[in-house]
């Protein structure tokens, strides 16, 4: 059964519970629910970088913190390095966890949030960090692979998303 509201006066409504079997269906036109692969795996994709948004943001945030104890007992301030690559990490770590969010509902909206986050991303690997973050403290080449894979992944993630919107898979 779902919910009914059926005004009593103009500012007050009462709700019933009205049954919804096949013939009432039928009669009220509602679509039968069917779930489709596609959707199933969108909705997958999108909690999968829900989480690893929430780990992200979280993983900024701790950084950040550390940053600042470790500048504090050394009486010094955090570098413009540090400062700034808590605050890619965390804006990036933002945009996809909404853009998980978005796509496990379905919006389209996913779409635009995966390509900003691409976006960030790449601008990050090929812009600010080899030039602006990494001169003072340069990665170790491990994790800068582990960096680009992810990356990888995400462009196919984000390949996938924008397919679904144009396919009309995604709610406007």
């Amino acid at each position: 059964s779902v919910l009914f509201c059926a005004p009593q006066t103009p500012v007050a409504f009462a709700w019933a519970p009205i049954p919804l079997g096949f013939a009432a269906r039928r009669n009220l036109h509602l679509p039968e629910a069917s779930v489709t692969t596609s959707e199933i795996i969108l909705r997958l994709v999108g909690v999968f970088y829900a989480f690893a948004g929430i780990v992200g943001v979280r993983a900024a945030l701790s950084t950040r913190l550390i940053d600042i104890a470790i500048a504090a007992i050394s009486t010094s301030k955090p570098s413009r390095a540090e400062t700034g690559r808590a605050l890619w990490l965390l804006i990036g770590a933002l945009l996809v966890l909404t853009g998980g969010a978005a796509l496990m509902l379905l919006l389209d909206a996913a779409a635009w949030l995966f390509g900003a986050a691409a976006l960030a991303q790449a601008l990050y690997l090929h812009g600010a960090a080899p030039y602006l973050f990494d001169p003072g403290d340069p990665p170790d080449e491990t994790g800068r692979n582990q960096t680009t894979n992810a990356f990888v992944l995400y462009l196919l993630a984000t390949a996938f998303v924008v397919w679904a919107a144009y396919a009309g898979k995604l709610i406007p």
